[in-house]
């Protein structure tokens, strides 16, 4: 780093260099993007990212169609990435974006289920899709639902820069804001939040492609983020998610080229613990976030048993239990069977021995929530955003 007083070469070539790197020292290397147009994210990571307020919202959740034919497109060698799916009945309006991905199930044969397939095209009538490979799809016999769902998903905003480390030393200055709104739909009264993150990805060159004129980028590490949780009656609505400002953020990689996205997550499983504001989350228990300990009676048979609370506030808790002649529970399959209420990350409770086939407390099963889920069954309609911004640029130090 340039050095004051100058007393040698060295020192004087650093002031220079010093000086050139621009205003405040802060770099030539800058990036970023500003707008205040009103846009809706369309719920893809397809550039540029949204779509114009004058044209058709599209939405982050559309329940499962019904599809009644898939057609082969492309067919090399008796393998394509490409395939035509017909509505079995048209659609009131073109329900996807191109970008957009969708999830396939229920067909016959079972080869064509799968998540995310990249949406080329779609009219009401049909849509078509491509693969990130080829495949040897069989033949096209019945059936079939495509639903399309960001829940839990990132979904990104114009709002980016990239940028380049080159030393150890240097570290990544970045500033954000985001306007948003955010639209949901439930049929019963349900809680979720919605997360405004800067993500970072790291890019790479696209080896597979000889002659490609840009990178590959693999999500790296969020930055920094914003949480909000929203409690809404049954129906459809919107919540305003307000500005989301994001100043003095330091990030400091190692040597690499960087993209930061300004980044929007609907979520209604949470991994929190708090929401942001120091308030502990409460929700529902979440299969996936049971922890568990304990020796069972090396029974084989599925008990369904109550949770009983060592350090909770939750209520109403029910677990089915299949012991599988196993004697650690670890090892065995957990199922909610009732998800109860007002249940906190980082909770403990425990089912009885005595409910487990065994004797208590040598067979209790020690339990600590992972993992929540919000009550009521809220999904992502239309996300808009007004005044966004991004910036970064590499501070040499």
């Amino acid at each position: 780093m340039a050095q004051y007083p100058v007393e040698d070469d060295a020192g004087l070539f650093e002031a220079v260099n010093y000086l050139l790197s621009g205003p405040a020292g802060l770099g030539q290397n800058f990036n970023g993007f500003s707008s205040y147009q009103p846009v809706y994210l369309t719920g893809t990571f397809r550039a540029p990212f949204v779509v114009s307020t004058t044209t058709n919202p599209p939405s982050w959740y559309v329940a499962p169609i019904s599809i009644n034919n898939i057609v082969r497109q492309n067919v090399v060698n008796g393998e394509t990435a490409n395939l035509e799916w017909t509505f079995t009945t048209p659609q009131a309006t073109p329900p996807f974006r191109v970008g957009q991905r969708v999830d396939i199930a229920n067909v016959t044969p079972d080869d064509y289920d799968a998540y995310g397939y990249l949406v080329l095209t779609c009219s009401t009538t049909t849509f078509q899709t491509q693969d990130s490979t080829v495949y040897p799809y069989p033949a096209y016999v019945s059936g079939g639902d495509v639903s399309l769902d960001n829940t839990d998903s990132l979904n990104s905003t114009d709002a980016n820069a990239r940028v380049t480390v080159q030393g150890p030393t240097e570290i990544v200055f970045i500033s954000s804001q985001l306007a948003l709104t955010s639209g949901y739909t439930c049929t019963t009264s349900s809680s979720f939040s919605v997360t405004v993150q800067v993500n970072r990805y790291r890019g790479f060159v696209d080896t597979k492609n000889p002659g490609a004129v840009d990178y590959l980028f693999n999500y790296d590490e969020t930055v920094s983020e914003q949480l909000q949780i929203f409690t809404v009656g049954t129906g459809t609505g919107t919540v305003n998610c307000g500005q989301n400002i994001f100043t003095t953020v330091l990030d400091q990689p190692s040597f690499g080229y960087y993209w930061y996205i300004c980044e929007v997550l609907f979520v209604t499983k949470p991994t929190y613990r708090y929401d942001g504001q120091g308030q502990l989350v409460t929700g529902l228990l979440y299969g996936d976030g049971l922890s568990v300990s304990g020796t069972s009676s090396n029974t084989t048979a599925t008990y369904t048993a109550n949770v009983v609370n060592i350090s909770s506030s939750g209520v109403g808790g029910q677990l089915s239990v299949d012991t599988n002649g196993i004697t650690d529970y670890v090892a065995t399959t957990i199922t909610v069977t009732n998800s109860g209420s007002g249940y906190a990350v980082g909770d403990t409770v425990k089912l009885l021995g005595t409910d487990l086939g065994g004797s208590s407390p040598a067979n209790d099963m020690l339990i600590t929530l992972t993992q929540i889920a919000y009550p009521g069954d809220a999904y992502p309609t239309q996300q808009s955003a007004g005044l966004r911004s991004l910036t970064a640029q590499v501070i040499k130090q």
